[in-house]
């Protein structure tokens, strides 16, 4: 697989789709959480991490009316800073972009285990919920073929939102995932913990598995890099299967991991990094 390579202009305004002169109503924006320092208006990208807190995260600006309704053009919807760096974990886990033409703008789309992670995938609903029609709900499955039971989830849709394209001109090509080149200077301590919590698993000898399976071994290994690099996390390889690669972070590691990311970990993932 090809790495992909695009940088990612945060104060840029994506270019509006078909729907972009209606307004819609949203849902109100999220509470922001307790703990933290405020954010910098924008990402940093000269490679340190300015990320330590959560101030506005979930908070979107709106006009009211006078109904005390918000309505909003969706070429005027914006992201938060903290609402950028957990995407970027996000999407190097299991979250997925849609953009079905380039003349459509782009939804994301969240999809947890209903009975391990019912309250993670309200978390991410509570983050990401002015941009979001409807509360997440339980889609019709199909037997799995490999065990041929039934996997119930929750999952819910954010609307088209022209904010949205940079992301996925950033993580895909060709329409595949891929992880950006450029990803060190995009990668901070907000985006390692959502991308633990959505795709970490804890290893039975204490460490941390990061399933990055669907990523090329050259993909990986940056992945790694960025890791030692920016927080001095010395992190290995484990072969899942013939060609698929996982990042392991060992016991010895996980003080570090633990001292930057659990601020941010919702209470219901912090088993994975105990």
């Amino acid at each position: 697989m090809q790495l992909f390579y695009s940088s990612i202009l945060y104060n840029s305004q994506s270019s509006s789709d078909n729907t972009n002169n209606q307004s819609t109503e949203s849902n109100s924006s999220s509470s922001t959480p307790k703990r933290g320092k405020k954010l910098p208006s924008k990402i940093e990208r000269s490679g340190n991490n300015s990320s330590t807190g959560r101030k506005n995260n979930g908070k979107a600006n709106a006009k009211s009316t006078s109904r005390g309704k918000s309505i909003r053009n969706k070429a005027d919807i914006k992201l938060t800073s903290y609402q950028k760096e957990a995407l970027i974990g996000l999407l190097l886990g299991d979250v997925f972009a849609a953009r079905e033409k380039s003349s459509y703008n782009t939804r994301l789309v969240f999809d947890q285990s209903k009975d391990l992670h019912s309250q993670y995938i309200y978390f991410l609903y509570d983050l990401f919920k002015a941009f979001v029609g409807t509360p997440p709900k339980s889609p019709s499955r199909k037997p799995d073929r490999r065990t041929g039971k039934t996997y119930e989830s929750l999952m819910f849709k954010t609307l088209r939102f022209p904010c949205f394209n940079e992301f996925h001109d950033l993580f895909y090509s060709e329409g595949k995932k891929t992880v950006p080149l450029n990803i060190k200077d995009l990668f901070t301590v907000v985006s390692f913990a959502y991308w633990i919590m959505d795709d970490g698993g804890r290893s039975t000898t204490g460490g941390l598995i990061l399933h990055t399976n669907s990523y090329t071994l050259e993909e990986v290994q940056l992945l790694m890099s960025v890791l030692t690099e920016k927080f001095g996390i010395v992190s290995g390889t484990w072969v899942r299967t013939l060609g698929r690669w996982a990042i392991y972070i060992p016991k010895k590691e996980m003080d570090k991991v633990r001292e930057l990311v659990s601020t941010f970990i919702h209470p219901s993932m912090n088993y994975k990094i105990s």
